[in-house]
């Protein structure tokens, strides 16, 4: 049971990490390599609307009450957290290489 909720939390956290780590590699890519990261602005648009959608159902489903000795709901709630990490992580791309589209 421990063993468990161990492996839960390690997935969670990574799951939470997992759009900071990007920002990270694409913060190396940008400056080693002098790329522009416009192409990648569609992408991160897809990854944070693909998280919500799949995480905001998930997470209705802790609020009511369904599945509530499941980690699923956990789980939506991580995604959705995802989404909002995606998210800081394409405005940051947009700020820097899309200025005229704020």
């Amino acid at each position: 049971m421990a063993s468990s909720r161990i492996t839960l939390f390690v997935g969670y956290f990574a799951a939470l990490v997992f759009p900071f780590v990007m920002w990270g590699a694409l913060i190396l890519i940008a400056r080693l390599w002098n790329l522009s990261l416009r192409p990648t602005l569609p992408w991160l648009k897809a990854l944070e609307w693909i998280t919500w959608l799949v995480g905001a159902p998930l997470l209705a489903l802790w609020i009511s009450d369904s599945y509530s000795r499941s980690p699923l709901p956990l789980f939506g709630g991580a995604l959705a957290l995802v989404s909002a990490g995606f998210g800081l992580l394409e405005r940051w791309v947009e700020k820097r290489y899309f200025p005229e589209s704020l």
